[in-house]
């Protein structure tokens, strides 16, 4: 018995010789280092809607846009449309000399927009959660919930 399992361990490894392939990385080949391959990060580019204002006047809705393209963001409510420089790395982010044209409305948009608006001021990073863009203050909590727009 023991003349058999050697003689199998034998066949195994000449098996195992024979059908071994090294892997030959030519110099044309560029070796990436620092990020292990997968799915590429979550970016924040792209069209966004308002999904959610923390702390917005009850019984309010805000219908709010929001587009951020490099380091660049516009967007939109019924009260104004505003632009603002965006720099954003990775997931930090902040909203920079935030200008806005100001549109006639209700006064409880306007209040609902306001509290937007100062939480736009206030945004230091973003998160992606289950397919909400998620943007945080500087205390570290969650202000303002966006859905993938069109």
């Amino acid at each position: 018995m023991r003349a058999l399992g050697l003689t199998l361990t034998m066949a195994l490894a000449a098996a195992g010789c024979a059908t071994t392939q090294t892997a030959v990385i030519s110099p044309a080949t560029p070796v990436q280092r620092g990020r292990p391959p997968g799915p590429p990060p979550p970016t924040l580019d792209g069209a966004w809607n308002l999904a959610m204002v923390r702390d917005a006047p009850q019984g309010v809705r805000l219908a709010a846009t929001l587009k951020i393209e490099a380091d660049r963001a516009e967007g939109s409510t019924e009260c104004r449309a505003w632009t603002a420089r965006a720099p954003n790395v990775g997931m930090d982010l902040r909203f920079e000399r935030l200008t806005a044209q100001e549109q006639a409305c209700s006064d409880q948009v306007r209040a609902a927009e306001r509290r937007y608006l100062d939480a736009l001021a206030k945004v230091r990073t973003a998160q992606m959660r289950s397919g909400y863009l998620v943007l945080i203050d500087e205390r570290g909590r969650d202000q303002l919930y966006f859905a993938r727009g069109g």
